[in-house]
């Protein structure tokens, strides 16, 4: 059976150092029973998240044949291995064209093509009674006017502070503003009926 080995060594690396750990793991799966068929370096990429403290890894794909028990000896060897921080093994999948970073055309194809069904599923037409629900949820989610303070019921309504000289209940000033001339004279009968 062929499988597919994917595995990331961390930036930390040089380039001499990556292809020395790329044979180690070649080693690798060579001693746990499998047959090289091929090998790609897909040099370094972005990770899409961070991995132990890693924003970049060298990715390197191996295509080998080996028995059914051969991945779990790999997978054994390969999570005691320090210098590669993430591996996966997967049966060889059959393409037209082998698999490589670059031609990742037909993948994107293949993605608009499913995107497109995705949509069409969620335009599904509405029968009656959906049309009808929707309908009376749209009625109960519209927002009411504004009512006068006149107009709420006693919990809802402010309470107005009073004032201090003279106990009346004054208004409150939100949105409204008030002229000079009101405010000398306000402030004028205060000070006159304080004397």
């Amino acid at each position: 059976m062929n499988y597919e080995l994917l595995f990331i060594v961390p930036n930390k690396y040089s380039d001499d150092e990556v292809k020395e750990i790329n044979q180690k793991v070649i080693s690798t799966v060579k001693e746990n029973g499998g047959d090289i068929q091929s090998t790609q370096d897909w040099g370094k990429k972005k990770l899409a998240y961070q991995i132990k403290h890693f924003r970049y890894g060298y990715y390197t794909l191996v295509i080998f044949a080996g028995e059914p028990d051969t991945p779990e000896k790999i997978t054994q060897k390969l999570n005691i291995n320090t210098d590669v921080i993430r591996f996966q093994i997967v049966k060889e999948v059959k393409r037209s064209k082998p698999f490589s970073p670059d031609n990742q055309d037909k993948v994107k194809v293949e993605k608009q093509v499913i995107e497109k069904t995705v949509e069409k599923k969620e335009e599904k037409p509405k029968t009656e009674k959906t049309a009808k629900k929707d309908k009376e949820e749209k009625v109960e989610t519209k927002p009411e006017k504004a009512e006068t303070t006149d107009d709420k019921p006693e919990e809802t309504k402010k309470k107005e502070p009073k004032d201090k000289v003279n106990g009346e209940a004054r208004e409150s000033g939100l949105g409204q503003k008030a002229s000079i001339d009101e405010l000398d004279k306000k402030l004028d009968e205060l000070l006159d009926s304080a004397i």
